[in-house]
């Protein structure tokens, strides 16, 4: 689910559509005017640079003209009101940039009347669409893509209350495809719970009923244990929000970390619910033995389709970046700007090729492994001798401490994976700490 689907609390609609259009498109020539003109005092190939801080800052400016301008608060009309005034900002903008190298040639030279300008200006936009339609269709698709980064911000003043919901924040990407992975229920049994500890090196602290959150470049926030409402379990891409009863965040923290799972016994003691992030209560037992389905004869891990869509989308992306770089900018820069491309390029490629090679075949008690780079090994179970779990990563080591396997919680099949290992006794843990 998406940031403007299903809020908890959506406000009415206030704001004026006017407004919010003439903000986004005021705040978007603006920062591309200015960045455009910087071509003119830049010398040599730095004014080449200056596309990048175009893109990035465009696509900002445009998302804070609407914000202030008090826009319509509507999340689908203020998107589109943003890639509209976007696409129209950077046409014009550059249709000024041509105007003006024409009349500084002609300054001082010919005198100039208002026809003369507007003469120029026709000819000049005219000429920069036959000419370089795709640099220019190139700029605004680069600018819609960077000002994605500014529809967090666009959200907050659109719908602040869904914006702090903490449903919204358990999607919130949290640092990596497999960063949260969700614990089997039930938790390990703990013999006595420490009076204190600390989960994710010290982010957060327990002591007897009072919890100490530190969050990053933030103040810290002191709280009850009886002010926990209840916890919503993040997707894999997000956290686990603890909320209080006024819906607001109290601290979050994932079960890949350091205590968490210890953690997660606490909160269980103290008769905290956990719901998903669309509300439904999450049972905390394993299913009963008539519930849970047999497990197949044969399986096949293997990645989900986002890695597929989105390895596309950053080849076609990236790469037409990358052509352009050496098609319309001149060298040295040329290499420079192709060149931070060509690393999007190779993630694109790498997702593609996980896609395509990258599983894990189970037949009965035999498995077959492949890598991403395709290379394709087969083990009987009994090599396994444990499996470890470190942010989301599911390493199938043998008896030597070498490993099988290298696989993630988020593919396709994970869960048949873990019923696999646990109905043959494989022990799984988490990897051992580094030893600095």
């Amino acid at each position: 689910m998406t940031d403007t689907e299903t809020p908890i609390a959506q406000a009415a609609p206030k704001g004026s559509r006017l407004l919010g259009a003439l903000g986004a498109f005021l705040g978007a020539l603006l920062a591309a005017l200015v960045t455009d003109l910087l071509i003119f005092f830049l010398p040599g190939d730095t004014g080449n640079l200056t596309i990048l801080l175009n893109m990035i800052l465009t696509g900002w400016a445009a998302c804070q003209g609407y914000r202030l301008f008090r826009g319509y608060r509507s999340m689908l009309f203020a998107r589109w009101t943003v890639r509209a005034s976007i696409a129209l900002a950077q046409l014009l903008a550059l249709s000024l940039l041509f105007t003006l190298a024409v009349l500084q040639k002609a300054w001082g030279t010919l005198p100039l009347s208002a026809g003369d300008v507007l003469f120029t200006f026709t000819r000049s936009a005219v000429h920069l669409f036959r000419s370089s339609p795709l640099a220019s269709l190139s700029l605004v698709l680069g600018t819609l893509f960077f000002a994605r980064l500014s529809w967090t911000g666009l959200l907050k003043y659109v719908d602040p209350a869904w914006y702090s919901d903490p449903r919204r924040l358990a999607r919130v990407g949290g640092g990596g495809a497999t960063f949260n992975l969700p614990p089997c229920w039930p938790l390990p049994p703990a013999d006595a719970i420490p009076q204190t500890f600390t989960v994710d090196k010290g982010k957060l602290t327990v002591e007897g009923s009072t919890l100490t959150f530190q969050p990053w470049a933030k103040p810290r926030r002191t709280f009850q244990v009886s002010d926990i409402a209840g916890v919503v379990m993040g997707v894999s891409t997000g956290f686990n929000i603890l909320y209080d009863k006024e819906n607001r965040e109290l601290a979050r923290f994932a079960w890949s970390r350091q205590n968490a799972l210890l953690f997660g016994q606490y909160l269980l003691t103290h008769d905290i619910p956990f719901i998903d992030p669309g509300g439904v209560p999450v049972p905390t037992q394993p299913p009963t033995e008539t519930q849970a389905a047999p497990l197949p004869h044969t399986f096949t891990l293997r990645q989900n389709k986002l890695s597929l869509i989105v390895g596309w989308l950053c080849l076609l992306l990236f790469g037409g970046c990358t052509i352009l770089a050496f098609l319309f900018v001149e060298f040295p820069t040329s290499l420079l700007c192709g060149g931070f491309f060509a690393l999007f390029d190779l993630l694109a490629l790498y997702l593609l090729l996980a896609y395509h090679n990258h599983r894990l075949m189970v037949e009965g008690s035999n498995l077959t492994y492949t890598s991403p780079g395709g290379r394709t090994t087969r083990f009987p179970l009994t090599d396994i001798a444990r499996g470890t779990l470190n942010n989301g990563q599911l390493r199938l080591l043998d008896r030597a401490g070498r490993p099988l396997a290298k696989l993630g919680m988020d593919m396709k099949n994970a869960p048949l994976l873990s019923r696999y290992l646990q109905a043959h006794q494989v022990p799984l843990g988490p990897a051992k700490p580094r030893k600095d």
